[in-house]
């Protein structure tokens, strides 16, 4: 119920919980008030932490100072975040390593999804598998496939067969393929 409450942004941390951050300012509007106004509030602002009391939390997975097996499988996890902390960690560790470790790791995977995560782990390792490249290409799914395409026109000093990829692509039936 506070008049003054301006929240400015949105954050889930790695527990699951919501974080609302509020500038809490009197003043509202594009400066039609001067900065200078002794009613704007310059030190103040409010974080709210926002769970489901009736949940038990998530617990982070462990990424820094993790082995690589143990990378490569937090690449299932739901959420989106923890998936991107996990391939920028990955990017850290010697790039060979970590490309054939995600092929590997890719093979043994049915679901598309993660397979298209081990093409971005060889990608962040400036290593793109192109064998997986082109198995993701053919996905069922149009956004598998214009994933796979972003990837390849990122990554054309490392595809032999990029113009034939990007004709296949423009006519693709699905217009989120053709647009990559």
């Amino acid at each position: 119920e506070d008049r003054n409450f301006r929240p400015t942004d949105l954050e889930f941390a790695p527990d699951g919980s919501l974080y609302v951050i509020d500038w809490h300012n009197a003043l509202i509007g594009h400066m039609q008030h001067n900065a200078r106004d002794p009613n704007r509030d310059h030190v103040h602002g409010r974080i709210f932490r926002v769970t489901y009391p009736s949940r038990p939390l998530g617990y982070p997975p462990v990424i820094d100072g993790a082995p690589i097996a143990d990378l490569l499988e937090n690449l299932t996890l739901p959420e989106s975040r923890a998936r991107y902390r996990t391939r920028r960690e990955l990017r850290e560790h010697d790039g060979a390593t970590v490309a054939s470790a995600a092929v590997e790791w890719a093979a043994k995977q049915d679901d598309e999804r993660l397979k298209l995560e081990a093409l971005w782990v060889t990608w962040g390792a400036d290593q793109v598998d192109e064998e997986l490249l082109g198995e993701l290409l053919g996905s069922d799914d149009h956004r598998i496939r214009s994933a796979a395409v972003r990837v390849a026109r990122f990554n054309e000093h490392q595809v032999g067969n990029l113009p034939e990829i990007l004709r296949t692509a423009a006519e693709d039936d699905h217009g989120r393929v053709r647009l990559e």
